[in-house]
C-alpha cells in the first residue's frame, strides 16, 4: 500500500481512484510533464500514478530491467540510512522489526525485518520470521508530490526528492501509559525553498503560486508508526525561512511544575541551494511533537546571516540525568565572501517548558574559516561530560575553501541551570604543544583538538562530515579527503579511535588515571 496526503491533510491511498483528492499537488502546467504523460494538451494523471506505483508506461523512462519484462520499482537511497523499529507483544517479547528508509522515488518505505535469534550454545545468530524484506507500505509526503512527474522523463538524470534519514522516538505522547513510536522524516535536499536570488532552489511554479498555498517546499513530517499496519500522520511542517530540511530533529522533553511531560522537536534552517549556501539568517524552529504546532521561530539575526544549521539527529543532553533535556548543541555554516565558509557551535539551554524562555548562546565556539555541519555528540568521558565534533563540509566537487580542519574534544562544564565556567582548547598531536596530563583534571584546561591533513594535489583537505560516537571512553571519528581530480571520484577515508579525555590513540598509556 502506498499512502499520500489529501486536500484535508489526511492520509489517503495513492491510487487512481483517489486522484481527485491530491491531483492538484501533482502539477498543472503541461509543459512541465514528459510527453508520455500527456494526451494532446491534457495531462494524463492516471499514467503518472500508475508509473509511480511501478508500472512500465510506454514512452516514459523504462522500468524494465530484463527481457522478461520485470520492472524495477525502488529508486536510489543516498543519505537516508535505514533505521529499525522493534515491535513487542504486551509482555515485552520481541515480535519483529521493521526497517524504515526514504528513497528518491518520493517515498518513505517500511520493510519487514523479522527478528534475530541471538547466539545460544553452539548455535549462530539467525534472522527468523516470514516475508522477510517484504514492503509493508510506503508514504509520499505532500510536498514531494510535485516532483513525481520528473521521474517519468526518459531524459531523467537525478533529482533529490525524499532523502533524509528517518529518526525514531519512543514516547508516550498521548499519556495512555504505553509508549508510541513516532517517526520524524524529511526531504533533506528534496523540495524547494521560499527564497529568491542566486542561492535558491524554488518549487515548481504551478504548485507554488504564493507562500500561503505553496506545495513543493522541503518539509518535515511526523508519523505515528506504533501500529505498523495503520500508520497515522501527525503533522507536516514547512516555513518560508526553513530552507532545505537538512538539520534533522533534536528531540526535547521537559516536565512542568505539575509533573506533566512536554515534548518538543527542534529544527534548524538549512541551505537553500544544492551547493550548501543560503542568503537567509539562521533560524531555529521548535514544534510541539504531538501537534506540530510552531511554538518558536528564532531568528538569530545578522551575526548569522547567510547561515544554516548543521545536522542534529539527537535527544540533546540531560546533564544531571533526571530524564529531562537540558541542552541542544548545533553546528552551523556561514558563507563569507564568494565561497568561503566559517562556522561554530551553538549552545541552546532548554530548561523550561516554554521555548520562548530558552537561552541561545551564540558564542560557545566559533571558527573564522571552519564550518561545522556534522552532529555534535555529547558523551560521558571518565564520568565527565564532553562535546565531540569536527569541522568541514562537502556539498560540491571543489568544496575546499575552508581552512585546515580539526577534530575536537571539549569538556562541557555547565549545570542544568545554565551556569557555565569558561576554558581553553589545547592542540594535541601537533609539533607545538601536547595536552599535559596534569591539565586533564583541570576543568578549564582539559579540551583538545587534532589538526587534520591540509591536502595536496591528489586529495582535497581532510574534513569531518560524519557522526562521531563514544563508547567505553573511546571516541570514534571518520574523516574524509575527496579527490582533487575534477574528472575523478571518491577519495580516501581515515577512521579514528581516540582516548576521549586526551585525544591520544585509544590505548595510549601516557596519562595515568585516564587510560582505556
Amino acid at each position: 500500500m502506498i499512502y499520500t496526503v489529501d486536500n484535508s491533510n489526511s492520509l489517503i491511498e495513492f491510487t487512481v481512484s483517489n486522484l481527485a483528492n491530491f491531483q492538484s499537488f501533482l502539477g498543472t502546467d503541461v509543459s512541465e510533464f514528459p510527453a508520455c504523460l500527456i494526451n494532446g494538451n491534457t495531462i494524463n494523471y492516471t499514467n503518472l500514478v500508475n508509473y509511480i506505483r511501478g508500472q512500465d508506461i510506454p514512452g516514459c523512462r523504462s522500468r524494465k530491467v530484463n527481457s522478461s519484462g520485470d520492472v524495477w520499482k525502488l529508486a536510489d537511497i543516498i543519505y537516508s540510512s535505514p533505521k529499525i523499529a522493534y515491535y513487542k507483544d504486551q509482555n515485552g517479547k520481541l515480535i519483529h522489526g521493521v526497517i524504515f528508509t526514504a528513497s528518491n522515488d518520493g517515498m518513505l518505505h517500511a520493510f519487514e525485518a523479522g527478528k534475530v535469534e541471538s547466539l545460544t550454545g553452539s548455535y549462530v545468530a539467525k534472522l527468523t520470521g516470514t516475508n522477510l524484506g517484504k514492503e509493508l507500505w510506503a508514504f509520499i509526503p505532500k510536498h514531494a508530490l510535485p516532483y513525481l512527474r520528473y521521474l517519468a522523463d526518459p531524459n531523467y538524470c537525478h533529482l533529490y526528492i525524499h532523502d533524509l534519514a528517518p529518526y525514531l522516538i519512543n514516547v508516550d505522547y498521548d499519556n495512555d501509559g504505553t509508549q508510541e513510536i513516532v517517526l520524524i522524516g524529511g526531504l533533506r535536499l528534496g523540495g524547494g525553498c521560499s527564497c529568491s536570488g542566486t542561492n535558491c532552489v524554488n518549487p515548481p511554479p504551478d504548485t507554488c503560486k504564493n507562500n500561503s498555498s505553496c506545495v513543493g517546499l522541503s518539509e518535515y513530517y511526523a508519523l505515528d508508526v506504533t501500529d505498523i499496519n495503520n500508520p497515522k500522520l501527525l503533522w507536516e511542517f514547512t516555513n518560508p525561512n526553513l530552507g532545505f530540511t537538512y538539520s534533522g530533529p533534536a528531540y526535547i522533553k521537559r516536565k512542568d511544575s505539575a509533573g506533566n511531560w512536554k515534548y518538543f522537536v527542534l529544527f534548524a534552517s538549512g541551505p537553500t541551494s544544492y551547493d550548501g549556501y543560503t542568503s537567509q539568517n539562521l533560524h531555529i524552529f521548535v514544534l510541539d511533537l504531538t501537534t506540530g504546532n510552531l511554538l518558536l521561530d528564532k531568528d538569530l539575526g545578522q551575526n548569522f546571516s547567510n547561515s544554516f544549521g548543521g545536522r542534529l539527529f539527537n535527544n540533546g543532553l540531560d546533564v544531571n540525568e533526571d530524564g529531562q533535556t537540558d541542552y541542544v548543541f548545533l553546528g552551523y555554516s556561514r558563507k563569507v565572501g564568494n565561497a568561503t565558509a566559517k562556522g561554530g557551535v551553538l549552545k541552546i539551554w532548554t530548561g523550561d517548558t516554554n521555548p520562548n524562555n530558552w537561552d541561545f548562546d551564540e558564542t560557545l565556539l566559533s571558527f573564522a574559516n571552519n564550518p561545522v555541519v556534522a552532529p555534535i555528540v555529547a558523551g560521558k568521558c571518565f564520568n565527565k561530560w564532553f562535546l565531540y565534533f569536527g569541522t568541514g563540509r562537502y556539498f560540491y566537487k571543489t568544496d575546499d575553501d575552508q581552512s585546515q580542519n580539526a577534530l575536537y574534544g571539549v569538556p562541557f562544564l555547565c549545570d542544568e541551570n545554565n551556569n557555565c565556567p569558561t576554558g581553553t582548547i589545547n592542540p594535541v598531536h601537533a609539533a607545538t604543544q601536547n595536552l599535559a596530563c596534569q591539565n586533564i583534571a583541570d576543568k578549564t584546561q582539559g579540551a583538545w583538538m587534532i589538526d587534520l591533513d591540509l591536502g595536496n594535489t591528489i586529495y582535497l583537505k581532510e574534513r569531518n562530515i560524519s557522526d562521531p560516537s563514544i563508547s567505553n571512553n573511546i571516541v570514534f571519528f571518520t574523516t574524509t579527503q575527496p579527490t582533487a581530480d575534477l574528472c575523478g571520484f571518491g577519495g580516501q577515508t581515515r577512521a579514528w579511535a581516540l582516548n576521549c579525555a586526551t585525544g591520544d590513540p585509544a590505548f595510549s598509556q601516557r596519562c595515568p588515571g585516564f587510560t582505556v
